[in-house]
C-alpha cells in the first residue's frame, strides 16, 4: 500500500463469509455491475462452514456479531478432507464424499453393504449432547479410520455408502 499509495483496508476473513452470503448483484453486464447488501431480521445466526473453520455466529447487527460455538479440533471440511483421503478419493475431498453420498442415497438398494455390516455401519455424532455450541469432528473422522481399518479392501459401493454416512453423521451435527 505504501509503495502503490493506496489505502489498506482491513478486512475479516470471516466476517467476509457472513455478509457475502447478504450481497444482491444488481446490472446485468459481465464487468459493469454493483451490490447492494440484503438486510436480515436480527437477531440472526450464521453457520460458517469452510476447510479450516466451522463457527456458530450470532449476528446481533451488521458488523455486531458474537462467537458462539467454535471449532475445538477438525473443522468439518477439514474432516471431508481427510475422510476422503481415508477412502482414497482426490482432493478436495467435499465434492467427492457428497458424489459418493448422493450417488449412494440414490441406489435401488439403499446399501450395498452386507447386512451385519450395514448394521454397524453408524458412525458418531459427535457434540450433540455436549452442553455447548462447540464442534469436534476428529472423532468423527477416526471412527471412519477405524471403519475402513475393520472392513479391509473396500469396493466403490462400499466407499459409497461409508460417504453417505459420514455427510450424515456431520450433516446432522452441523
Amino acid at each position: 500500500a505504501a509503495i502503490w499509495n493506496i489505502p489498506i483496508v482491513p478486512i475479516n476473513h470471516m466476517e467476509g463469509h457472513i455478509i457475502s452470503a447478504f450481497l444482491k448483484r444488481r446490472g446485468d453486464a459481465i464487468f459493469n455491475f454493483q451490490f447492494s447488501i440484503f438486510k436480515p431480521d436480527y437477531p440472526a445466526i450464521a453457520l460458517l462452514i469452510s476447510g479450516g473453520h466451522t463457527e456458530l455466529v450470532l449476528m446481533k447487527n451488521l458488523f455486531d456479531y458474537e462467537i458462539v460455538g467454535t471449532t475445538k479440533d477438525d473443522a468439518v471440511g477439514e474432516a471431508f478432507d481427510k475422510v476422503a483421503r481415508i477412502l482414497g478419493l482426490p482432493y478436495p475431498g467435499g465434492p467427492e464424499i457428497s458424489r459418493f453420498a448422493e450417488t449412494a442415497r440414490k441406489s435401488e438398494k439403499g446399501s450395498t453393504l452386507k447386512s451385519k455390516e450395514r448394521l454397524n455401519l453408524k458412525l458418531p455424532r459427535p457434540m450433540l449432547n455436549s452442553g455447548d455450541l462447540n464442534f469436534s469432528f476428529s472423532g468423527l473422522k477416526t471412527a471412519v479410520l477405524y471403519l475402513v481399518k475393520k472392513m479391509g479392501e473396500l469396493s466403490d459401493d462400499d466407499k459409497k455408502d461409508i460417504a453417505r454416512e459420514f455427510e450424515d453423521a456431520a450433516t446432522e451435527v452441523l
